[in-house]
This record gives structure tokens, sequence and C-alpha cells, in this order.
């Protein structure tokens, strides 16, 4: 029978590429882990920031239905001084980041609708000097901006599968309160 001598080298070698392997297949599985918690992160950071987007877009909703539901109870509630314009829509404390780009530029979009939309019914009030006509058109341009929102707002949900509010019905009467001046406005936009 023939020995086989395994010399020092063969079994140096047998070491090392059995070390290797195993921290090979060690630091694979923890990478693996690793990446696993940082995708478990980042959607769950990505849902905290939806609802809290969400949250931000219906109170927009809400207190555009206000300014409306004002104007509607006594349209001289708005003087000269103070007329009935969309509220401001503050994303200061919104981390975007975690959005898609059809939401970001629904968002962007809009607000340069909304400024041109007003610089028209600017245009229309120094043309006709007509108070009551450039109010009618901030009222609707209230109601557009408010319901455009809302589409906004539905559409984040169905992306991050949230829930409506429990007060859902109340919101959806106020959206559909809106609805009516978002398409005056469509159709002054479009003329």
């Amino acid at each position: 029978m023939d020995q086989v001598s395994i010399g020092w080298w063969d079994i140096s070698k047998i070491v090392l590429a059995s070390g290797l392997l195993s921290a090979l297949v060690s630091q694979g599985l923890q990478w693996l882990k690793e990446s696993r918690r940082e995708v478990r992160k980042y959607k769950a950071e990505a849902t905290l920031n939806a609802i809290g987007l969400v949250g931000i877009l219906d109170r927009y909703v809400s207190r555009c239905h206000q300014k409306i539901k004002k104007y509607d109870g006594a349209p001289t509630y708005y003087s000269s001084s103070e007329w009935c314009y969309p509220p401001d829509l503050d994303l200061a404390d919104a981390k975007l980041e975690y959005f898609n780009g059809k939401v970001l530029s629904k968002l962007a979009w809009l607000k340069t609708e909304r400024a041109l939309a007003l610089d028209i019914a600017s245009d229309v009030l120094e043309r006709q000097s007509d108070p009551e006509s450039y109010q009618d058109h901030c009222v609707n341009i209230t109601g557009y901006s408010g319901y455009e929102i809302a589409l906004v707002s539905r559409l984040i949900r169905k992306e991050h599968k949230l829930p409506e509010l429990s007060s859902c019905q109340a919101m959806t009467d106020k959206v559909e309160g809106l609805r009516i001046y978002w398409e005056r406005a469509k159709k002054t936009l479009l003329s």
C-alpha cells in the first residue's frame, strides 16, 4: 500500500481554504441579514412619513373646505382685504425622499398651477374691476386646490396601503363638496 504523505504545505492549504470558505459564508449571511433589516427599516420609515404627509394633506383639504363653507354661508364674509385664497401648503415637515416621482411631481405641479390660476384671477380683477368675479375665481381655485390635494392623498394611501380615516365619511363629504369648485376652476383654466 502506498502511503500518501501530506506535507505542511497541503495541510496549510486545507486550513486556509476551510477558514476562507467559512468566513465567506459567514459574511454572506451577515450581509443578507443586514440588508433585510435595512429594507424593513426603510419600509417602516416610508410608511410613517406617508402617514404624516397624508395628515398634512387631509388638514389642507379640510381648511379649503372650511374657507369655501364660510363663503357659501355669507359671500360677503371675505372683504377686499381678505380674499378667499387657498391656504398655503406647508410641506416643510414632510420627508419627501420616501415618495415616488408621481406624487412629488403632482405636488410641485399643483403649487405651480395654483400660482398660475391666481395670476389669471388677478388679470380678471385688473381688466374688469369686478371684485365679486375675482372672489368667485379665488373660491374656485381654493376648491380646485383642495380637491387635487385630496386626490394626491388618496394616491399615497393606495401606494402605501394605508387605511382610510375613521372619519372617512366626513372627509368624503368634504372632498365631494370641493369637487364642484374643482370643475368650475377647470373650466376657467381651460378657457
